[in-house]
């Protein structure tokens, strides 16, 4: 019996990793999904991906699900390249995410945003995206 409880103490903090890996794998998939339904004009997926009261922030200021919604892909970019995902998860049910979109375009970015469940989902609830330096995006 008292093998069982050394294995089982061993066993727990190996279960916590595979999960924590899991709800990375999951949100890394889900922002992909965002940007691809991006692209695609997908309303209805990017409606799902984000949270009802989402804040967000850019250069125009402070926004919402609207202002997330309509923004537009530069023009001529037709994939959503994103790389140097790092993902910190703040207990069971947030994160905070941050990624490169773009990179070696004139339109790079990194992005970061804050995930947590809400009924059982992954919802953004803030993002924010910051020009790389070189891109046109960035100010001179």
């Amino acid at each position: 019996m008292k093998r069982w409880w050394i294995l089982l103490v061993l066993l727990l903090p190996l279960a916590s990793v595979f999960a924590l890996q899991d709800a990375t794998q999951a949100l890394i998939e889900l922002d992909k999904k965002w940007g691809e339904a991006n692209l695609k004009g997908d309303k209805a997926t990017l409606g799902g991906l984000l949270a009802d009261d989402i804040i967000s922030l850019s250069p125009e200021g402070v926004g919402g699900k609207t202002q997330v919604m309509d923004v537009t892909p530069a023009a001529g970019v037709t994939n959503y390249d994103a790389d140097e995902y790092k993902v910190m998860m703040i207990g069971d049910d947030a994160a905070v995410m941050i990624h490169r979109v773009g990179a070696g375009t004139e339109e790079a970015f990194r992005s970061l945003h804050v995930w947590a469940k809400q009924g059982g989902s992954w919802k953004v609830v803030a993002t924010t995206a910051v020009p790389v330096e070189g891109s046109s995006n960035s100010q001179e």
